[in-house]
């Protein structure tokens, strides 16, 4: 079992995959990817398949909830629930009202995570390691700033001409 920091963690990654599935073009799954979880996730959802119906047969309720790790996913998807109930309206706010600062914020996740794979500890040399994630520092840090410097670039709207009468 795990400790309860644990399913906090689980928790609150499922907090941000509920905001990033409220946001057109950005996946929960993204954010699973980012945050560690992505192969669990997977592999929860892969093992819930006929064995389970075993499980029950063996070790009944408890043996399905443990077998198919639906404690996991019990939490996370509280946690996605929990977001998209609570902060549907924000983010319909943020896009209707701040669009540029909203879809900085998620490229920069978006960019962060092509550089995940190369930081993932396989046979790969640390050098590439160490720079993905100096990448990775640069695409969080950057996003925020995106918004700024797109404000000053903006053009800003002119009136309607006005009729004069004839």
């Amino acid at each position: 079992m795990k400790p309860v920091g644990a399913w906090a963690g689980v928790y609150a990654k499922g907090l941000a995959m509920g905001l990033a599935d409220l946001v057109p073009g950005v996946s929960g799954g993204t954010i699973a990817f980012i945050s560690g979880i992505y192969d669990e996730l997977v592999a929860t959802l892969a093992g819930l398949d006929g064995r389970l119906l075993g499980a029950f047969r063996e070790r009944g309720v408890r043996g399905v909830w443990q077998a198919g790790n639906l404690g996991f996913l019990a939490v996370l998807l509280s946690g996605i629930g929990t977001s998209v109930f609570a902060f549907a309206g924000l983010l319909h706010w943020l896009l209707a009202n701040r669009p540029a600062e909203l879809w900085a914020f998620f490229f920069g996740l978006v960019a962060a995570s092509i550089c995940s794979p190369a930081s993932m500890p396989r046979s790969r040399s640390v050098s590439i390691r160490r720079n993905s994630c100096e990448v990775r520092t640069q695409s969080i840090i950057a996003a925020p700033a995106a918004p700024v410097s797109s404000r000053r670039v903006r053009r800003k709207r002119r009136p309607a001409a006005v009729r004069r009468p004839s």
